[in-house]
């Protein structure tokens, strides 16, 4: 339910004039899923996307996520990749790899782990004319409330729990 309504929050964001938006939910409650469910939505619009990820190991992750979710149909910009599609309306990337080969031209773009605020994707996401949703679960980096115009606080750890979800905390040490 709390993917729903933050997902509705998205559109509702998107429809208020916000262009670069940020989904903060805990670590374990599907940042990525919800991410790909933006993704779906903007190619059964027929409109491009892409998913970046903060660090190459995470690609073949991201990758396994769009498979389960359906979207199997992605390249992957990453050197050798047996996956690589440039022709792909999806393209799933590390912001090392946009970094050296430049930026697709694409019309949403969904960034994992965005609190790491890479110089490389901050100053394309400004001057580019795609719809950015950032994902994080610790949206605290300074400067990121003056890229962000909207943040959706998907759910708290505590409705988590309560939801079965998340297992109980147990805290060892202070």
């Amino acid at each position: 339910d709390f993917q729903s309504s933050a997902h509705d929050a998205l559109r509702q964001g998107v429809r208020d004039g916000h262009r670069l938006q940020c989904v903060m939910a805990p670590t374990g409650s599907g940042k990525t899923y919800l991410g790909m469910r933006v993704i779906h939505e903007t190619l059964l619009r027929g409109n491009s996307a892409m998913f970046l990820c903060d660090r190459t190991t995470l690609i073949n992750q991201a990758s396994a996520a769009a498979d389960g979710y359906g979207l199997s149909a992605h390249g992957i910009m990453q050197a050798q990749h047996w996956r690589t599609d440039r022709g792909s309306k999806f393209q799933i990337a590390s912001v090392q790899t946009i970094a050296r080969r430049g930026w697709p031209d694409v019309d949403v773009i969904v960034i994992d782990e965005c609190h790491t605020l890479y110089a490389a994707w901050v100053k394309h996401v400004q001057e580019c004319r795609a719809a950015v949703v950032g994902l994080s679960a610790t949206p605290f980096a300074a400067g990121m409330g003056k890229l962000f115009t909207n943040l959706v606080n998907a759910t708290s750890m505590h409705a988590l729990t309560e939801s079965g979800v998340l297992v109980p905390m147990r805290v060892f040490s202070c």
